[in-house]
């Protein structure tokens, strides 16, 4: 059995560091993620809970909850996904999808969850605005304005959060009780002693980096499949470097919005090289086809001509007895060149099918891509 981890004490230390706890998703009563934004700008990230701690949420305790089950792998698609989008990154990442949960480490190895129900997201039900989503937008804003107008005329609204100073966690906030944890087995001990010595460091960034990546209301009933990527941080390391972890976790969603952007660039870089192949391929099988189909008229021709003119001699022979030796013969000519006509006609009339269907599929395939 690990170390037990209270839930009340991981919130005091986010609390002292000005992170916010948002939900936590859990296999049965343990914890295994802690969903935290971070204290400036509001950039959400995973904390991951080891198994040799234990965090037992019970049914009592409110807050937010996502339920899940451990599988064996994660689809192909998702996998190869997190792949291209991690790149060289130096970091865990977590994806949250409609039905699952996929954990890329550092190492390459990767776990999977399926979300076994919805998650109890407590999230404010907003009437929809049935208009342009950009013009929705400013119409927020422009409500967002005129209630702080009201609430304080002189001041606008800033653009980010603003960090309020604050002494680091001491040793007295992690002290030992009863229903937690011996004094002996003090978590993070070690780690907690040189808190005092990290101070909080002012982040500031791009506006990128401030677009808010918060977990979509509901999205088990989305159908999203590759899902939201978030930095994920195992318990340890947020320990040691809550002070100035929020840069970190800033420049690695960076680098993940960069690697997006890179993939999808290749791809169609990709896309582009196989659309050209494709149509040159496409090309030269409608050549190749017009060539066979050029051979087997060629041959259709003079097959012609010689059921003419057997057809010819069939009737100049026909009823002499000075050819009575050779009019089987020539009969026999005459019904094998039907024949082969018939068979050659029936070639023609198959390789017109083929191309008719490849083409087709291939017009109403590059039309459906048009109209997604």
């Amino acid at each position: 059995m690990g170390k037990r981890l209270s839930l009340s004490k991981i919130t005091d230390y986010l609390s002292k560091f000005k992170y916010f706890l948002i939900s936590v998703y859990c296999s049965g009563d343990r914890c295994v993620f802690i969903e935290c934004k971070t204290p400036i700008h509001q950039k959400t990230f995973i904390i991951y809970v080891p198994e040799k701690y234990d965090m037992i949420i019970s049914d009592e305790i409110s807050i937010k909850r996502l339920n899940f089950i451990r599988v064996d792998k994660p689809s192909t698609r998702q996998a190869e996904y997190m792949n291209t989008i991690k790149g060289i990154i130096d970091c865990d990442l977590l994806s949250i999808s409609s039905n699952s949960i996929c954990v890329l480490k550092n190492s390459g190895a990767f776990e999977s969850f399926v979300i076994r129900e919805e998650g109890g997201r407590d999230y404010e039900e907003f009437e929809t605005i049935d208009e342009d989503e950009i013009t929705a937008v400013d119409n927020l804003e422009k409500e967002l304005g005129k209630i702080a107008s009201r609430i304080e005329p002189t001041k606008e609204i800033p653009d980010v959060i603003e960090k309020s100073d604050d002494e680091s966690l001491s040793m007295d906030s992690f002290s030992a009780s009863d229903d937690v944890i011996e004094k002996e087995e003090l978590i993070f001990e070690d780690i907690v002693e040189k808190e005092e010595e990290i101070p909080v460091k002012e982040v500031i960034k791009s506006t990128e980096s401030q677009r808010d990546n918060s977990l979509p209301t509901m999205i088990e009933d989305s159908e999203i499949h590759l899902g939201l990527i978030y930095v994920l941080v195992d318990l340890t390391t947020f320990f040691r470097k809550a002070g100035n972890l929020e840069g970190e976790i800033i420049d690695y969603y960076e680098q993940i919005e960069g690697n997006e952007s890179d993939a999808r660039e290749t791809r169609l870089e990709t896309i582009k090289d196989l659309s050209t192949r494709l149509d040159v391929m496409t090309t030269d099988k409608i050549n190749k086809i017009k060539e066979e189909e050029a051979s087997l008229k060629a041959c259709l021709i003079r097959l012609t001509q010689f059921l003419n003119q057997a057809e010819t001699l069939r009737k100049k022979t026909k009823g002499s007895q000075k050819y009575v030796d050779v009019n089987s013969d020539i009969d026999a000519v005459y019904y094998n060149t039907r024949k082969t006509i018939n068979d050659l006609n029936i070639q023609l009339l198959q390789i017109r099918d083929k191309v008719d269907e490849f083409l087709y599929a291939y017009q109403t395939s590059l039309e459906d891509l048009l109209e997604m």
